[in-house]
């Protein structure tokens, strides 16, 4: 046998090869550092909308009921207008308005019947006869409204020994029928118009006031007053 390598002595020496390297153990803190964690997005949540209730849909009889109620609302409502519209007619014209319209036909339409109402005391009074000529030829020829007889008690026969009194009063109107020129054609001097004033007032205040046509013309009012108190 060969001998054993080693010391002099004899011992058993160490072998000559190294045994091998076992790893060391895996550390536990590696890959830990001190550097801070990267931000991780969140994630975005959207907000949960609750859709609001639904409204039930309205029956068609349900409409139908609100639309007759508008009608008869509105109906109602037709009524009560033509109840204050016939306040303003009048029962004894029928049909003829009295309120609103125009002032000047209202106006000429009283006139023409305080006329009409004092026709019948013309008639009687036969102390007054009445010629009427216009140029051109308009109603007021034809129909003359009538005259009053002065007040007797201004009237004195013993002042008036004519026993008639003649009084010839002229007027002109323009194209609206409004009167533009008066003159008294009889009597023609003053002494006598001043004797027969009362006479003259007479016939110039009622032929003043009558509705005259709307048109240019040339009115000749001849009037006798029979002086029999």
């Amino acid at each position: 046998p060969q001998p054993l390598a080693g010391d002099s002595v004899g011992e058993e020496s160490a072998p000559a090869f190294a045994p091998a390297a076992v790893p060391p153990p895996p550390d536990a803190n590696a890959g830990i550092t001190d550097a801070p964690m990267p931000l991780v997005p969140k994630k975005y949540i959207a907000p949960v909308v609750v859709p609001p209730p639904v409204q039930p849909k309205k029956t068609v009889k349900a409409d139908k009921g609100a639309l007759d109620d508008l009608m008869g609302q509105l109906v109602a409502q037709k009524g009560e207008m033509e109840a204050r519209g016939q306040k303003g007619w009048s029962e004894a014209g029928g049909a003829r308005k009295t309120g609103g319209g125009d002032a000047a036909a209202e106006e000429a339409r009283k006139r023409a019947e305080a006329a009409a109402a004092r026709e019948m005391e013309r008639d009687l009074d036969k102390r007054i006869r009445v010629v009427v000529n216009t140029y051109p030829p308009t109603t007021i020829q034809t129909k003359p409204l009538p005259l009053h007889y002065p007040d007797i008690l201004t009237v004195k026969k013993k002042n008036f020994k004519e026993g008639v009194c003649r009084v010839y009063y002229r007027v002109k109107t323009n194209q609206y029928g409004k009167i533009i020129k008066r003159e008294i054609k009889t009597p023609a001097t003053k002494e006598a118009q001043e004797h027969f004033k009362v006479f003259i007032d007479a016939v110039a205040s009622e032929v003043d006031n009558w509705p005259f046509e709307e048109v240019e013309a040339d009115i000749h009012v001849d009037v006798y007053f029979t002086i029999d108190l």
